[in-house]
């Protein structure tokens, strides 16, 4: 053996010893051989026989006799005695076998596109291709390459049979060229049967290569897969396979023997041997014979291909080793100061190819190419070499003065005269380091390129025969000069040279400008927008600075105020009380006024002034212009609303209440003395109330005319504005009085200079000119005040309107309106046109002629006389000299008391009414006569009827009859029907039915109820809401409720407003009745206002919280409300509503995703996110299985692995690795082949969805079905309502035809008492018209769908006729089973038109393989499927059910552990401070030890006390404690067993069940977990007080971590088993409930943990301690045992021993009493546990009961009345 092992390493060093001399004489390249070798699991094939199930395939060696068909089952692999008939692609790989015809490849069978692919490790070299085949070889296929490991591929060739035909695109014939891709027909042909080679080389022999290490061929002849793709198949045709009864598909497939793919390591000749790759098993697994692909690199190159030079390596560029030329790396000369190179090819081609490599990280202070000469700052020292690791030493030049920061001369050069270390200084630097200035120079700095800066002070500026600082380089400036060199003016001056001290001052206006500071060359200071001058006091062109009266709003523009002021004032009875009077300006007189004219207003009377645009903060005096008509003096209130006060404005004392001002009569000009504080972008509102102090008969007539209110800025509001003499100055000269007047005035120089720089601060600059660009003459404005030069007749400071009385504002100015004073009302036009206001008829610009056909201007009338007359009087248009008893200015008429028609020619005759005109009985107008009838009627006067006038009418009563009782009107107030007979009585005139609300004898009020005039028919019901007023205020009946008579306001109740009381004030919700409205309660920190709906009380929420009250995060948020609601991080699309926890923010994932956000899919399920459809059910049967196998191979090759050192005893494990190869070939025959084929439940899927969607189509055409039902029976409610409506209204045209034979008069009242009725008929009319139109058009609709499905029924029933009986029957073979081409009766299977013995139609039998048997089946397999689904619906809405009644018991789990968490809290609290007090005792015991004074006797006394001291829970208790903890954790082991079985015997479902209740019961162990770590802290703590048994509650405290851990690991392993669950099931609510109450056990864990460490770390403190009082102790006893003790202190040991004792029975009787707590405890967790089995059986008899009542809902809500 030992010989062997020699002379295998022998032989192998030989082997590398001539690879290694090849490589040294020039190229080298690794033998080439078989590439599939030790490839079977790189080698795949698209279609194998038999993976599935067995497969029948036939040959075509017996054409004569019976066809002669096979098994293939390739679902194991091949073996030559269990499984000869498997035929997997790794056959094909030559292994030198006896009988190696027996092992073959095999596709399945009738398929044309097959393909076989080889996936390589690496990069290789690929020579060419041997495929032998069983069968026919293929008619058509190619072969294709990879170089990127898959993503793109080249084809290497083609091959067919036909090449026209399969690959009409590609050439046919012979390669012209190297890599020219051709079809050839060589290997082809349908010869051979069997046997026949398909051969591909890479590179053609006959082509001569000139450079076979060129890019093109490299690419031709490497690769890393190789793909051979079958195209067609060789068929014989079927014209002898005709009666046969088999498929004659079974008889064409595809066999290959053997597959050769002769390649190499692809190297570019850089290596003669290559090694496995990394991640690839060692030469131990490689069988003999197989290809590595991990090059073993020469010629110092590197790389899996040797593609690259080593490192250090880059002195020339890598080229691939050619022929006798190895093309070997060079190593890099750098001098020995680096070890890093880089090879760069712009210094290889600089130095002519000599050397190209560059060092990198040069040491020494080296530097170069070869680190071949000294770094900046260091020079060479002459005495070594350069390969000296101190041959560069550093200059010593001082960086600031010389070049380049220190630099110094490298080396020494006689030629040039320099020396080595000679320092080069800048220009202003001198000495022989550079350290120093040249003499006027200041400053040395590294950063100035001369080193130092000459001093250059400004003569200008300076002081004169002076010199700089040496090292600031300041000169010595005048006064107001500043600067380095005195170059430039202080802040403040400018102006240098021009003033004695070097600079004048800015004098920048306070105003105009921003500040005091100007440009320091020309004075200029930073102005204001479109302010200009040096100093900011001009305006700029188009612009001015505002007057003190800038702010003026006109009286005839206020708005009149409704009711008198507070004053009481009376007017009189005068109305309006606020008039315009325009005032018109009379040449040559000033004008006193602004704006158009005056507001006339009367006493008691007010203005509201709208104020907006205030430009700045700041205090206004207020300015009332007005003109008094007599000499009594006014009275003014002010209010200003809002009030004013913010942080700019403090509240003055003009507030929201009144203040009085008197405005003398003897001047034109009041300014209030107290001001108001304004505030720019708000809505100020000014009222203004004008009264008069005495009243009596002579002010019953007096007005103020008030034109204007101004708003003039008090200088002293403005902050750092001015200083006090400015101010004084302002107030000397009485700035505002002058500035406020009306009319121009000259200014003082003072007040305009302030005027115009508050201007400009207040306006931030000058104010727009905005000249009228045809009212005024230019477009510039007045310096101050801004007026424009307006053109005649144009006024305004704009010079934007005409003047009173004129008009045509254009490029000429104005006109004057020149109105006829008789002809127009008014002397005023409109401004615009002109037009004069006429009067009637009257025409004209300047109304000052009639119309045509009128006469008399200026009133004109028509002047036509009916013939009767010829002449008109021009004046009075009254026709003179009327005959034939006519009268009228037209003569149209007959005069009183005859009747005739004078206008058609009839003469006037006496009327008899009843008696002649002349007598006392005529109570007639006139009379006329009837046409038709030649009778007399009389026109009888007001109040009369009858033939004669002899009748009182209706609405009147008297008696006519007798004299002197003429008839007279009812007085009802106009509140009566004059039409009605019984409105009042005939004879007394009393009101008996009023109208129009009204109540009274004479109509006179309005009716309970109502409220308004019933003087002018305004009484109108109370519109009170009934919600919103007191019920004490409405009427039982439902009547209308009371309210105020005259304005209809309702009393509301409390927090309800409006006239109505029919909202809600602001902050208030929910009207009720008889209690009003109570409070929104809006969250203010979260919510945009107080306000909220009033119908839902909904809070407006800001964003991120909701909630009524918006005190919840907001849906798609969490957070802890009122604080910071935070949006979840949750991918929409994997989620559900909502989308992540509203407490902790986690992402509720629906099912099938996991994941933090949510955003990837599970295990289990596919990994194309969003859909994630679950897998296969046989996924979880082989999923622990396939990990527990793969743990194992593992292992095995670990174990491989750590043998390959051990080769000596390979021989004596050969038996072993063949057992393990066995195993191996099983574990892949397992992976490969799964128990249960996807395919069968897909199909089934499938039909099942397709049945799915035609029922679901069949429920649509029944919808609509339906729907049609339900509008046939609108359409005929319709109707009936329109023929009951036709059939009223006939009924009124016949009530109305009735009385058309009436008197007029009649006919006329019963038309306007019918006109109501007809209105209420037409309206209905109209609804019942829109609804027959609405009908109309659906049942136009309707009739469109039924002729749409009525054609496509006939189209369906003409494709059918044009199926003809031959084309169904060349389908009987593929839906029956048999070919139709035969005869019924020997058909076993039958046909489309066979039929049986007795009738019926004979199709698919048993062996029948048609598609009828087949759906069938599939329909069969579908409906069994569909019942399966059923029953797990059923039990998945099963388990919701539980999982909800689960999470409520969590959500009282929840609610119990936080009060226990408050209770722990609480101990914890008395245990650290019983803890303290331990350590306090001690601590006091530790001091009393020590002293110096202290007796023997007290301290045996104190000793004896200490260690007398009982546990207060004896060491039993704390074993029982632990076994109920070990118990608890045997509870985990037996419930985790009891899952396990009942996942053995439960479905998927059940699985989900039983695991929810298993979290729950370990939910409830962890809580009792925690109860039961609660008492051991506390028994620790306790303990802590005996320092003699620290050491054991230690050892306890161990204990209790262990069990801690195991909490904490069964925790965990309970989070996995959840999050499998969820990952499995649909009810992801209840678990992530549950899972969250987990975490939060597991943190209670975590906590107590915690708690348990800082226990024992207290316990470790207190035992040193303890030892230290042993020490003490020890000491005690020495004293003792020598002084031995007294009686005195006996007797004080004893007292002291019985206080301890007393002490632990204290403390016993405690522990008795926790232990009663702790069972009451249990006691009240049964009864908890017995209310919730309770509360589960409320549930379910709710939801029992909720369920009864949708199935009711259900059966009524097709009912209709």
């Amino acid at each position: 053996m030992q010989f062997q092992l020699t002379l295998f390493l022998h032989l192998g060093w030989l082997s590398y010893s001539k690879a290694q001399d090849d490589c040294n004489r020039g190229a080298c390249h690794p033998t080439t051989g078989d590439l599939l070798v030790g490839r079977n699991t790189q080698l795949m094939a698209s279609s194998t026989c038999g993976l599935s199930r067995a497969q029948k395939y036939c040959i075509l060696s017996y054409l004569e006799g019976e066809q002669k068909c096979f098994i293939c089952d390739s679902r194991f692999p091949y073996d030559p005695y269990d499984q000869p008939n498997s035929h997997t692609i790794e056959n094909v790989i030559v292994s030198f076998e006896p009988d190696r015809e027996k092992k073959w490849w095999q596709s399945e069978n009738g398929l044309d596109h097959v393909s076989i692919r080889l996936d390589l490790e690496a990069l290789f070299r690929f020579s060419h291709l041997i495929l032998t085949f069983k069968t026919f070889r293929p008619a058509a296929m190619l072969v294709e390459r990879s170089t990127d490991y898959g993503h793109n591929w080249k084809v290497f060739k083609y091959f067919a049979k036909d090449c026209a035909t399969s690959f009409p695109n590609i050439t046919s014939g012979q390669a012209q060229g190297v890599g020219d891709i051709v079809c050839d027909s060589k290997y082809s042909d349908i010869e051979p049967s069997t046997g026949g080679e398909v051969v591909l080389k890479v590179l053609d022999p006959s082509f001569e290569i000139e450079n076979p290490y060129s890019p093109y061929i490299q690419d031709l002849v490497t690769l890393t897969n190789l793909r051979i793709n079958f195209t067609k198949l060789h068929t014989l045709g079927d014209a002898l396979l005709g009666r046969r009864q088999n498929d004659s598909l079974d008889k064409y497939y595809y066999a290959l023997y053997e597959m050769i793919v002769r390649g190499s390591c692809f190297c570019n000749g850089h290596a003669s041997e290559c090694r496995p790759m990394q991640k690839m098993r060692g030469d131990v697994f490689s069988p003999p014979g197989m290809v590595h692909g991990q090059c073993v690199c020469q010629h110092n190159t590197d790389g899996p291909n040797c593609e690259r030079c080593k490192d250090f390596f880059q002195d020339a560029p890598w080229r691939p080793a050619a022929d006798l030329q190895d093309n070997a790396c060079r190593s890099c000369s750098c001098n020995s100061h680096s070890s890093r190179c880089h090879f760069d090819m712009t210094t290889y081609l600089a130095s002519g190819g000599l050397s190209g490599g560059v060092c990198e990280d040069c040491q020494h202070n080296t530097e170069g190419q070869h680190c071949d000469r000294c770094r900046p700052l260091f020079y060479r020292d002459p005495l070594k070499t350069i390969s000296d690791p101190y041959a560069c030493i550093p200059c010593e030049c001082d960086p600031d003065g010389t070049i380049s920061g220190g630099i110094c001369v490298s080396h020494s050069d006689p030629a040039l005269g320099s020396v080595a270390g000679q320092c080069l200084c800048k220009e202003n630097v001198e000495g022989a380091k550079c350290d120093q200035c040249k003499p006027n120079h200041y400053g040395l700095s590294a950063t100035d390129p001369l080193g130092c800066q000459p001093c250059d002070c400004n003569p200008l500026g300076s002081l004169p025969f002076l010199t700089c600082d040496v090292d600031t380089g300041q000169c010595l400036c005048l006064s107001y000069v500043t600067g380095a060199h005195c170059e430039e003016c202080t802040v403040g001056y400018w102006g240098l040279g021009n003033h004695l001290h070097g600079c004048s001052p800015c004098d920048c206006d306070i105003g105009g400008a921003y500040s005091n500071v100007c440009s320091p060359k020309n004075g200029q200071c930073e102005c204001r927008p479109h302010v200009t001058g040096r100093s900011c006091s001009e305006p700029a062109p188009g612009y001015f600075f505002a007057p003190l009266n800038f702010y003026l709003y006109e009286a005839e523009e206020a708005t009149t105020l409704q009711g008198l002021a507070p004053l009481g004032s009376e007017t009189f009875g005068q109305s309006p009380a606020v008039h315009v009077v325009l005032g018109e300006p009379v040449p040559g007189n000033p004008v006193t006024w602004t704006g158009p004219g005056f507001a006339r207003v009367l006493p008691g009377a007010g203005l509201r002034f709208a104020v907006n645009n205030i430009p700045f903060p700041v205090d206004f005096t207020i300015a009332i212009h007005y003109e008094t008509q007599s000499a009594a003096d006014w009275t003014v209130q002010i209010v200003v609303n809002p009030p004013g006060g913010s942080e700019h404005c403090i509240p003055k004392t003009l507030q929201s209440k009144p203040q009085s001002f008197a405005l003398p009569a003897a001047t034109r000009i009041m300014l209030l003395p107290t001001p108001i504080c304004l505030e720019p972008d708000v809505q100020y509102s000014i009222d203004v109330y004008f009264s008069q102090p005495l009243q009596g008969e002579s002010h019953a007539h007096s007005h103020v005319l008030v034109d204007s209110l101004g708003l003039i800025p008090q200088i002293n509001s403005l902050e750092n504005f001015c200083s006090k003499q400015d101010l004084d100055e302002y107030q000397l000269h009485n700035c505002v009085e002058i500035a406020s007047a009306m009319g121009p005035q000259v200014l003082p120089g003072a007040c305009e200079r302030l005027i115009i720089s508050m201007s400009a601060k207040l306006h931030d600059g000058a104010v727009a000119c905005k000249c009228h660009p045809q009212g005024s003459v230019g477009s510039s404005c007045s310096r101050l005040g801004g007026q424009c030069q307006c053109k005649p007749l144009v006024v305004g400071r704009c010079c934007d309107r005409c003047s009173t009385g004129s008009y045509d504002l254009g490029h000429h100015g104005c006109h004057p309106c020149h109105c006829h004073p008789q002809g127009s009302k008014d002397t005023v036009c409109d401004q615009v046109t002109g037009q004069c206001p006429c009067h009637g008829e009257v025409s004209g610009r300047r109304c000052d002629r009639c119309l045509a056909g009128y006469f008399g201007f200026p009133s004109c009338h028509p002047c036509p006389c009916n013939r009767f007359a010829e002449l008109c009087d021009p004046e009075t248009g009254s026709c003179f000299n009327c005959g034939g008893f006519t009268t009228g200015r037209n003569c149209e008429r007959c005069i009183d008391g005859y009747y005739g028609n004078p206008s058609s020619g009839q003469p006037c005759r006496p009327c008899l009414c009843p008696d002649d005109p002349s007598s006392n009985q005529y109570f007639a107008h006139s009379c006329y006569q009837n046409l038709w009838s030649s009778d007399v009627i009389c026109n009888c006067l007001q109040g009369y009827t009858g033939t004669q006038c002899g009748e009182c009418s209706t609405g009147f009563y008297g008696n006519p009859r007798i004299s002197g009782a003429p008839c007279q009107p009812c007085a009802c107030n106009n509140n009566i029907d004059v039409t009605d007979p019984e409105s009042c009585s005939r004879v007394t005139g009393e009101c008996l039915r009023c109208l129009h609300n009204t109540q009274g004898a004479n109509c006179q009020l309005c009716k309970p109820g109502h409220y308004g005039s019933a003087l002018n028919q305004t009484c109108r019901r109370c519109s009170c809401h009934a919600s919103g007023v007191s019920p004490m205020e409405c009427p039982p009946g439902g009547g209308a409720c009371l309210c105020d008579p005259v304005t209809g306001a309702c009393p509301c109740l409390p927090n309800v407003t409006g006239l109505a009381c029919d909202r809600c004030a602001d902050g208030y919700w929910n009207l009720v009745p008889g209690r009003g409205c109570q409070s929104c309660d809006c969250d203010p920190r979260t919510s945009q206002s107080s306000h909220c709906d009033q119908l839902t009380g909904q809070c407006p929420c800001k964003l991120g919280y909701g909630g009524k009250r918006c005190s919840e995060c907001q849906e798609n948020y969490y957070g802890d409300p009122p604080g910071r609601c935070i949006p979840c991080d949750c991918n929409r699309a994997g989620t559900q509503k909502p989308i992540c926890d509203p407490d902790t923010g986690m992402c509720r994932c629906r099912e099938g995703v996991s994941g933090q956000r949510c955003d990837r899919c599970a295990r289990g399920h596919s990994q194309e996110f969003p859909t994630c459809l679950q897998c296969h059910l046989c996924f979880d049967q082989w999923d622990h299985t396939i990990s527990s196998l793969s743990k194992a191979v593992q292992g095995l090759m670990r174990l491989a692995a750590n043998m390959e050192d051990k080769r000596e005893t390979l021989p004596v494990c050969e038996a072993d690795f063949k057992d393990l190869r066995g195993n191996v070939s099983e574990i892949e025959r397992i992976l490969k082949h799964p128990v249960f084929p996807s395919g069968k439940f897909l199909k089934v899927k499938d039909y099942h969805d397709s049945v799915r969607r035609q029922i679901m189509q069949l429920n649509e055409q029944l919808k609509a079905v339906y729907e049609f039902q339900d509008l046939k029976d609108t359409i005929e409610r319709a109707k009936n309502e329109a023929d009951l409506l036709l059939e009223d209204l006939q009924e009124e045209i016949d009530l109305q035809s009735s009385v058309l034979n009436a008197s007029i008069a009649d006919s006329s009242e019963n038309i306007k008492k019918y006109y109501h009725i007809s209105s209420s008929a037409e309206k209905k009319i109209n609804e019942t018209s829109s609804t027959i139109n609405t009908s109309a058009n659906t049942r136009n609709d309707l009739l469109t769908i039924l002729d749409t499905l009525t054609s496509k029924g006939n189209l369906s029933l003409e494709r059918l006729k044009q199926i003809k009986i031959p084309d169904i029957q060349i389908l009987n073979e593929k839906v029956c089973g048999d070919p139709g081409n035969v005869p019924c009766v020997p058909l076993p299977c039958g046909g489309a038109l066979c039929t049986g013995r007795k009738g019926h139609r004979k199709c698919r039998g048993p062996g029948c393989h048609g598609s009828l048997t087949l759906s069938t089946n599939a329909l069969q397999k579908a409906q069994e499927a569909k019942s399966i689904i059923r029953n797990l619906d059923k039990q998945v809405r099963g388990l919701k059910n539980q999982i909800e009644s689960i999470s409520e018991q969590a959500e009282v789990s929840k609610n119990n552990a936080l009060q226990l968490r408050e209770k722990l809290g609480n101990i914890r609290n008395q245990s650290d401070s019983e803890e303290e007090n331990i350590n306090l005792f001690i601590k006091k015991v530790k001091n009393f030890l020590l002293e110096e004074n202290v007796p023997p006797e007290d301290i045996e006394k104190v000793a004896n006390g200490v260690l007398d001291i009982h546990l207060p829970i004896p060491s039993q208790n704390l074993t029982d404690e632990l076994v109920k903890i070990q118990k608890h954790m045997q509870l985990c082991e037996d419930y985790r067993t009891d899952e396990n079985r009942l996942n053995e015997e439960a479905d998927g479902a059940q699985k989900l069940l039983v695991k929810a209740k298993a979290a729950e019961k370990a939910a409830n162990i962890l809580l009792n977990l925690d109860k039961t770590l609660n008492q051991l802290q506390q028994a620790q703590i306790t303990q802590g007080r005996a320092n003699s048994t620290i050491t054991q509650l230690t050892a306890n405290i161990t204990k209790i971590k262990k069990n801690v851990l195991q909490a904490e690991n069964q925790t965990r392993e309970m989070k996995s088993e959840l999050e499998l669950a969820k990952q499995r099931s649909g009810l992801e609510d209840g678990l992530s409930l549950l899972q969250t109450k987990l975490q939060r056990h597991q943190d209670h864990a975590v906590n107590a943990k915690v708690q348990a460490e800082s226990a024992q770390h207290q316990a470790g403190s207190l035992e040193k301690e303890f030892v230290e009082l042993k020490k003490q102790y020890a000491i005690l006893q020495r004293k003792t045992s020598t002084t031995g003790l007294t009686k005195e202190t006996l007797g004080k040991v004893k007292q002291l021993k019985d206080a301890a004792e007393k002490l632990a029975g204290d403390t016993e009787a405690k522990i008795r009493r926790i232990t009663d707590l702790e069972r009451k405890i249990q006691d009240l967790n049964l009864s908890r546990q017995a209310k919730a089995d309770q509360l589960r059986i409320l549930e379910d008899q709710v939801v029992a009961i909720k369920n009864e009542i949708v199935e009711q809902e259900k059966k009524y809500a097709r009912c209709y009345s």
